[in-house]
């Protein structure tokens, strides 16, 4: 923020530290993309204020914390998946990335006709062959986003969860019926104890006759 300052005010003198701006602007908006092509919400968090620090730009940030709320959204999914012990669960085949074999997060459709995890695709795209890893032709450049598939996924989530909820609610109100069934064969075994001993023991005992 201090260099961001001094870059500002314009003296010929300060050229040195406007450049050492831009650098570290550099590596800022280097890292940024880094975090937010990845799922680490932390990461991306951290990329984010120093890319605010060194001004980079606010169009630039505003997508950035876009995708962290995204992230945070869910790893609070994730968080209730696995309270409700859905972590294991076989999903859907065309929910999933072919590249990665996971649930996708930000499916897109590339040029082969197919969709993929736009990081994993991504990936392939700058550090591969650029050949389909489904149909090994040439890929374009070009991702464009599977919304369709995005609400699917989500609404095929609503549904796990609501039927998660629903389970351990019906388990949360046998558990207090069984509960209260304990109690009340416990009462009414008190109550029978109660009831024999002032029975047996009501009376004075007998004299012998001689």
């Amino acid at each position: 923020a201090v260099l961001a300052a001094v870059a500002a005010d314009g003296a010929p003198s300060l050229e040195p530290f406007s450049r050492l701006l831009t650098d570290l602007q550099r590596c800022a908006e280097r890292r940024r993309v880094s975090a937010e092509a990845g799922d680490d919400a932390g990461k991306l968090s951290s990329a984010i204020e120093q890319a605010a620090a060194v001004k980079v730009g606010t169009a630039t940030l505003e997508g950035a914390r876009s995708r962290l709320a995204e992230l945070e959204e869910e790893r609070a999914r994730q968080a209730k998946r696995e309270s409700f012990g859905l972590v294991g669960m076989k999903l859907p085949e065309d929910l999933e990335c072919p590249i990665t074999f996971d649930k996708m997060r930000d499916p897109v459709v590339a040029s082969d006709g197919n969709t993929y995890e736009r990081a994993a695709i991504e990936a392939v795209l700058a550090m591969g062959n650029g050949l389909s890893p489904m149909t090994r032709e040439p890929l374009k450049p070009d991702l464009f986003p599977n919304r369709n598939l995005l609400r699917r996924i989500r609404e095929h989530e609503g549904e796990m969860l609501a039927m998660a909820a629903h389970v351990a609610e019906h388990a949360a109100e046998v558990a207090v019926a069984a509960e209260r069934a304990r109690g009340g064969d416990t009462e009414a075994n008190k109550r029978q104890a109660e009831g024999g001993a002032s029975g047996s023991g009501g009376g004075r005992p007998k004299r012998a006759r001689r």
